[in-house]
């Protein structure tokens, strides 16, 4: 027994120490529960004291274990389990039974437990002491060495092998029930984890944009603009901007200090430099002569802005160059005596260009409003010309029922004047005029809903009057109006709207926003393709005091270059073919000024555009 001596190796492998010590403590219980009802058992049915003696040792020994596991000593207490029942089995074989009693077959759950418990190095030795004690038991048996009672009767057989057993079962459903629910936690943590790579993946794919469009932006800078390490100065980046202006190319300064490059004379010039961040992150309006390759001496005001990338310490700084200006101003010192004379005749020019520039911004403004204007009527024309086209059809079906069903009243009064009306002549009218006025019906309920849709966005877009409206009926009765336009495209719209989002705002020029941002998705995204799909989608907030509404494509998407322009008065890429430029200016200046929110928009280059909007649920009074 000295081999199997308790070790400070872990309790076990695989498993929470706090559920191991709950599922054997349950199995402490379980075990002096079953002990002691076979030990009553044992007693009632048969009566003998040595059949109860190894039950009874083994509830004593779970009992101590109880007491040993509530102290804190969790690993001793099953090690001791383990081995006391072991014990027991080995003193019960040898008392009665020998190899034959059914007993020994407990050793195959203590290496179950064993393995499960306190690890696979004391599983492997019960199962060599077992091993050992069976080869005991027969050779004592084969020898004649010893002679153990032997198990007398068919009861005492079957009272024994039920309570291994049942023993044997108890336990197998402890691991079996312990291993289930470590395969479920193993589940829920590979599932967690995929989540979490998945959320990774997408954190770097955000990041790798956003990388992408700050280069992006940094290539087309007109600045000069370059990133270095804050501390060494090393060059991290510069933009064409900057090759241009100090006359050096990219790969010839990314990994060189400035005091390498020339540009300061010392490190002691570049500390001076670092020491202007003392306290801020920001630093402008520095003014530093440079020499450049050519030989000449170029000033620039320099605005630098200290940041953090990653675990780099960063600072970008924008150069401007500002030799010119620095002439100037020494020229402007040498004329100081004429100044006087010279700022009156400035001044009075500045006022002349002023007041021109003034009556030119005033007659662009009124030719701006009166181009959106135009736009808007343009707008609602189209809106005319398409409802009108709509109604054609059930109109036209109306009448021509109206006249079949006119002439069959007038050959059926003549065949009653004459007498010579048969029942089924009269059934057989009657059965047209229910058909007739059953298609008359429906073809003007049909244009009636056409007119109210019509009239209701008509209304709304001329007034623009601010009144309580349903979102999902408002927009819905845009939509309405726009289908005749798309009646022979292959264009989808889809709207995703729920019930109950009010807006006390202003429907006539939201409206008006639908149907221009509608119909740039189809005269600019969608033109040519066959599979084409709008989406209108409304959210409202959690406060209740806004809500977006989206409306997107999956057309060709917008060129980033266009990004920044499509908001600009009179941009736009089909100039010449239909386009004028003022649909998305308009609805920029709708949104913004009239009904206070604010919009913006979205692309990837032949995945679609997305326009969202966001919008008060009440409209500001004043917007400017």
């Amino acid at each position: 027994m000295k081999s199997a001596s308790l070790s400070p190796a872990p309790v076990t492998t695989g498993f929470e120490g706090a559920d191991l010590n709950r599922l054997f403590s349950h199995l402490l219980k379980t075990t002096v529960g079953v002990a002691l009802i076979y030990s009553a058992v044992s007693m009632l049915t048969i009566g003998v004291w040595a059949m109860v003696l190894g039950p009874l040792l083994i509830a004593a020994a779970g009992l101590a274990c109880l007491r040993l596991q509530r102290a804190g000593r969790q690993y001793f207490a099953m090690s001791l389990f383990i081995w006391a029942v072991w014990c027991v089995v080995a003193l019960q074989s040898a008392v009665r039974g020998g190899g034959l009693n059914p007993i020994l077959n407990v050793n195959v759950v203590l290496v179950l437990l064993a393995g499960w418990l306190v690890g696979m190095r004391q599983a492997v030795w019960v199962c060599v002491m077992s091993a050992a004690w069976l080869v005991v038991l027969t050779g004592v048996q084969v020898f004649a060495w010893w002679h153990p009672s032997a198990v007398q009767g068919a009861w005492q057989l079957l009272v024994a092998q039920l309570g291994v057993l049942i023993g044997g079962f108890l336990a197998f459903r402890l691991v079996l029930k312990a291993y289930q629910g470590h395969v479920d936690k193993i589940q829920a943590l590979n599932q967690a984890l995929a989540e979490k790579v998945q959320a990774l993946s997408d954190q770097g794919h955000a990041m790798l944009l956003s990388e992408r469009r700050v280069r992006q932006i940094l290539q087309a800078s007109p600045l000069p603009i370059t990133v270095a390490e804050f501390d060494s100065g090393v060059c991290l980046e510069v933009n064409p901007a900057w090759e241009r202006a100090f006359q050096r190319q990219r790969g010839d300064v990314l990994g060189k200090t400035p005091v390498e490059l020339g540009f300061w004379k010392d490190e002691a010039h570049r500390e001076t430099f670092k020491q202007r961040f003392a306290g801020t992150q920001r630093l402008s309006g520095l003014e530093v002569t440079f020499h450049l390759p050519d030989g000449v001496e170029r000033t620039f005001d320099l605005s630098s802005e200290r940041f953090k990338y990653g675990e780099l310490d960063c600072v970008m700084t924008i150069s401007m160059d500002v030799t010119e200006r620095k002439h100037l101003q020494l020229q402007l010192q040498e004329l100081n005596a004429t100044l006087e004379q010279r700022v009156m005749e400035r001044t009075s020019a500045l006022d002349d260009a002023n007041r021109n520039l003034r009556a030119t911004m005033g007659s662009l403004q009124r030719a701006q409003d009166e181009l959106i204007g135009v736009e808007k009527l343009a707008s609602l024309g189209s809106l005319v010309a398409g409802v009108a086209h709509e109604l054609n059809t059930p109109l036209g079906n109306a009448l021509i029922t109206a006249s079949a069903l006119q002439e069959m009243t007038a050959s059926a009064t003549e065949e009653a004047a004459a007498g010579t009306m048969k029942k089924s002549t009269f059934m057989r009218l009657l059965q047209n005029l229910h058909d007739g006025a059953q298609l008359t019906r429906k073809s003007l309920e049909r244009a009636a809903e056409l007119i109210s849709s019509f009239k209701q966005v008509a209304v709304d877009q001329e007034s623009e009057r601010r009144r309580e409206f349903d979102v999902q009926q408002t927009v819905h009765e845009i939509i309405e109006t726009l289908k005749p336009s798309f009646k022979h495209e292959e264009v989808r719209i889809l709207l995703d709207l729920p019930e109950g989002l009010v807006m006390d705002s202003f429907p006539g020029p939201l409206g008006q926003v639908v149907i221009n941002l509608v119909s740039n998705a189809q005269i600019h995204g969608l033109n040519g393709r066959n599979d084409g799909r709008i989406t209108l989608r409304a959210v409202g907030s959690d406060d209740g005091k806004t809500l977006t509404l989206t409306v997107s494509d999956n057309g060709r998407g917008i060129a980033p270059e266009h990004l920044g322009q499509v908001f600009d008065p009179f941009f736009t890429t089909r100039l010449g073919q239909g386009g004028s430029g003022l649909g998305l200016a308009v609805s920029h200046r709708i949104v913004t000024r009239i009904l206070g929110g604010r919009i913006k928009v979205s692309s990837v280059p032949g995945e679609g555009a997305v326009f969202e909007i966001t919008l008060p649920r009440v409209a500001p009074q004043v917007v400017n």
